[in-house]
């Protein structure tokens, strides 16, 4: 699993993904194969985010925000910053 851990994928996964398999049993052609599918998959979006992120630094070095309240790239996937910048969310009182 060494493998799997080299190409980025986590030891949760890994483990996720064995679970279904017996102990004390041998793997499975069929096995190995649905767990090359499965990880192919989770590679994909990680090499595509990977990309993203890659063309993102070039607009992050020529906007000198200096923020990072509101970088896109520090603090993506910040459903509430398209209202507001930053973390301004009041707490319940």
């Amino acid at each position: 699993m060494k493998a799997a851990q080299n190409v980025g994928l986590t030891l949760q996964e890994i483990k996720q993904a064995l679970a279904h398999i017996p102990l004390n049993e041998n793997v499975k052609k069929e096995q190995w194969e649905q767990l090359s599918t499965i990880w192919h998959q989770k590679l994909e979006e990680k090499m595509h985010e990977l990309k993203q992120l890659q063309t993102q630094l070039g607009s992050c070095i020529q906007c000198g925000c200096l923020s990072m309240e509101s970088c896109a790239l520090y603090n993506n996937n910040d459903s509430n910053g398209i209202m507001t910048a930053g973390a301004k969310l009041s707490s319940p009182k």
